[in-house]
């Protein structure tokens, strides 16, 4: 009865938010992620202390609860993984690795970059990162030479699970830009009741590795869900 249960709750509350269109796809993803996540770790828990009370009551379990016993420890395994963030994280930049967009640019990075195709996609990933757009600052957009810190206010992310790859120049005037990137925020945040996490240069290049940050451009934009451009008078004369 609590597998039934479990299973009509979760098929309803599933349903309820495949039909929300108010959630971006990231979102809606991740509480996919957390909904069968819930279900399967309860799903697996609950019939756990009857089964071992069970086994000591009796002296040991039987073939058929000895089978049970090991489904419902898999089923609580496999919910606390698709709970962890740091699982959801990988299986993401699988999938999205495996994408036609994030493929196509793989091998643009690798023929710019002079590269493996291999070697700038496990670096892509492994280098991939992101920040709220709450810890930005105007002050930071002003600065005209790489500050290594402001990485640290920075996350790694998720191939596909960013919300925008900002481009801009480092000569262009920081107040201008500033604007540009505030009126972004608004309506994304007026669309999505919450803040944006983005790709900025300056939070999210490795300042001592240039390089291979560099290389792997054309797999972050791809990785991004869109393009925000913040055009100045120089912007056209920049390489992104």
């Amino acid at each position: 009865f609590t597998w039934f249960y479990i299973g009509v709750t979760g098929s309803y509350k599933l349903a309820r938010m495949m039909r929300d269109k108010s959630l971006q796809t990231r979102s809606r993803l991740e509480q996919v992620w957390l909904l069968l996540g819930t279900d399967f770790l309860i799903g697996g828990l609950v019939p756990l202390p009857g089964l071992i009370l069970k086994g000591l009551i009796n002296g040991s379990l039987t073939q058929e609860d000895q089978i049970m016993l090991g489904g419902v420890v898999q089923l609580a395994s496999y919910g606390a993984l698709m709970r962890s963030r740091k699982f959801r994280v990988q299986i993401h930049a699988f999938l999205a690795s495996r994408a036609q967009a994030v493929t196509t640019a793989v091998g643009i990075a690798a023929m710019i970059g002079d590269a493996e195709p291999e070697l700038v996609q496990a670096l892509a990933i492994a280098m991939f990162r992101a920040v709220p757009l709450d810890r930005v600052t105007c002050e930071a957009m002003a600065l005209k030479k790489p500050d290594p810190t402001l990485q640290q206010l920075s996350e790694h992310a998720m191939l596909d699970g960013v919300d925008a790859f900002v481009s801009h120049s480092w000569n262009d005037g920081a107040d201008a830009k500033w604007e540009q990137l505030q009126a972004w925020r608004k309506d994304f945040v007026a669309k999505n009741n919450r803040e944006p996490v983005v790709w900025i240069d300056k939070y999210c290049i490795n300042a001592f590795d240039v390089e291979n940050s560099l290389k792997c451009l054309p797999v972050w934009i791809a990785g991004c869900n869109q393009l925000v451009a913040l055009v100045g008078k120089s912007y056209h004369t920049r390489l992104w």
